[in-house]
């Protein structure tokens, strides 16, 4: 039933711009909700929420010259992006509360990436994880990478035949 909260308005003639609210309405459901994204959606466990949902986002894709495998691609595609996403957001508010309570009790323990990165086995990973820049609001992140899936989808399902 949660995921009846997803319902997207009628297309407004912009799949990216369709796309891209339905993504934020996944994502929002899926931080209220946090347990969903460990529940991958799929035909055999379709309840009435999901199926609505499904229905929803496809109608965004209809009439777009795809074809129905098409669509579910590139309506799963998005959808595994979005709860992988959220989900690893929910996550990260989860260890910085953890975090926080830790410093109010005492002081925290060594993470494991602050273990592996004084190995200097995964310099690579250190590196990145360290010095690339965070942005402060994890919608700035979202939508970012959002964009990148969107790209794809553009370049594989609409421009295609541009090529």
């Amino acid at each position: 039933m949660v995921a009846r909260q997803v319902s997207d308005p009628p297309p407004s003639g912009d799949w990216r711009a369709d796309l891209t609210e339905a993504a934020h309405r996944i994502r929002q459901m899926t931080l209220r909700h946090p347990w969903l994204a460990r529940h991958a959606l799929n035909a055999e466990d379709f309840g009435p929420g999901a199926l609505a949902m499904t229905e929803s986002t496809l109608g965004l894709l209809d009439g777009r010259g795809l074809d129905t495998g098409d669509m579910l691609d590139a309506w799963w595609t998005l959808l595994a992006f979005v709860q992988g996403h959220a989900f690893a957001e929910a996550r990260r508010h989860e260890a910085r509360q953890r975090r926080a309570d830790e410093r109010e009790t005492g002081a925290p323990a060594p993470s494991f990436l602050d273990k592996a990165a004084e190995s200097g086995e995964y310099p690579l990973s250190t590196r990145a994880l360290r010095e690339a820049p965070r942005p402060t609001d994890p919608r700035d992140a979202f939508d970012r990478r959002l964009g990148h899936v969107l790209d794809g989808l553009a370049q594989a399902f609409f421009e295609r035949d541009r090529r």
